[in-house]
């Protein structure tokens, strides 16, 4: 069962799929004046990443 969750209901914790990885939330900026929420976490192989986040997100459960 997949998950999705709009930018502004995320949470630090949660884990994101983005692209062709996932991402452990540390942190959440924003929105900035074009609704978009800056994400910083980090990937499964334990890679720092910042994303910028606009719309609706899938949770990985």
């Amino acid at each position: 069962m997949e998950r999705y969750l709009p930018a502004d209901k995320l949470l630090c914790g949660d884990q994101i799929a983005l692209g062709n990885h996932t991402l452990l939330i540390r942190s959440i900026q924003g929105p900035d004046s074009f609704g978009t929420y800056d994400v910083s976490g980090v990937d499964e192989k334990g890679l720092e990443h910042y994303e910028p986040v606009n719309g609706t997100v899938r949770l990985v459960m």
